[in-house]
């Protein structure tokens, strides 16, 4: 059974990613790009992206994979 902190932990993951799919959209369709620093928007989007994406890999991903898998024993 997966427990209750895991599940938030993953909707909190999901919900950051639908909110910088969003502030993305948000941006990309902004008319006066002169007013905001839409360079340091797109790098801190893109990092948060990886940050993310590490955690899944590092800590959503290991819960559903076998022990022999997550351990690359090919024998």
């Amino acid at each position: 059974m997966i427990p209750i902190l895991f599940i938030i932990y993953s909707s909190v993951l999901v919900f950051s990613l639908l909110f910088l799919v969003f502030f993305f959209y948000t941006i990309k369709s902004y008319k006066q790009k002169g007013s905001i620093p839409t360079i340091y928007i797109y790098l801190m989007i893109f990092c948060n992206f990886v940050e993310i994406w590490m955690e899944l890999c590092n800590d959503v991903m290991p819960v559903f994979l076998t022990k022999n898998s997550y351990d690359c024993d090919l024998n």
